[in-house]
């Protein structure tokens, strides 16, 4: 089995989609996106590796998603409460704080959000990378803009899946006809998209390593954002089954 990973697929878009030098200079370097937030709103050196780092890490990832996606204080506060367990619990002094600190460091963040809100109020529509379009209908709100600043992201990952499945049945051999139905190639199956990740079973007379090369290959897809082609990194991650799946470089 083989569950190919984007790495950091929304917060990397986020980060193109701001235009947020500060933001892409980190995905550049290949430096870890949640730890270099964690050292932010925590504003110390963040360690992954000690234990209780590795929980801020987690902690500053969480925070951070619901920033990007405009979560006001007590939203993220019960959010980070249901994801990740009271232990990791913060206040909204906390929640209000974390925000001014991340919006100092990443302004393009918040640029960006303001930008969203002004194509909103002037055409209610917005367009993803890939072309997908959407339409706001209804008072031009906080909650609409909340679901503006999101949609792009989301569904810039969504489509880059979709159009992934596809590309690694095509790579396989598979012939797609024209009332959408699929002639299957070599064996191969997809079973599952987990956010970000497909899971793939393969049969076990197969090379998976070069198997897995040829999958990635495929799933290897420009984003085209302001310009700008960019290319999510893939993780490898290989199991006889799903609970097995282990992270391979």
């Amino acid at each position: 089995m083989y569950g190919p990973d984007y790495s950091q697929a929304e917060a990397r878009i986020v980060a193109y989609e701001s235009r947020d030098l500060e933001y892409i200079r980190i995905f550049e370097e290949g430096r870890d996106i949640h730890t270099e937030n964690a050292s932010t709103i925590f504003e110390r050196e963040i360690d992954p590796s000690i234990p209780q780092d590795y929980e801020l890490r987690q902690l500053g990832k969480k925070v951070c998603h619901g920033l990007n996606y405009l979560m006001g204080p007590q939203t993220l506060c019960d959010s980070i409460i249901k994801e990740l367990g009271p232990k990791y619990a913060i206040t909204q002094k906390q929640a209000k704080q974390f925000g001014g600190v991340y919006f100092e460091r990443f302004k393009g963040v918040k640029n960006w959000h303001h930008d969203i809100f002004e194509e909103l109020k002037a055409t209610r529509t917005l367009t993803n990378c890939f072309g997908r379009k959407r339409t706001f209908l209804g008072r031009i709100d906080e909650k609409m803009h909340r679901i503006g600043v999101a949609f792009k992201p989301q569904s810039t990952v969504a489509d880059l899946c979709n159009r992934a499945i596809r590309r690694v049945y095509e790579e396989f051999g598979a012939k797609f006809r024209e009332d959408g139905t699929m002639e299957l190639g070599e064996q191969i199956e997809f079973l599952l998209q987990i956010h970000d990740s497909l899971l793939w079973q393969l049969p076990d007379t197969v090379d998976i390593k070069a198997t897995g090369e040829r999958i990635v290959k495929a799933m290897t897809i420009p984003c085209h954002i302001h310009g700008m082609n960019v290319i999510i990194p893939i993780d490898n991650c290989y199991g006889h089954n799903w609970g097995e799946l282990e992270k391979i470089k």
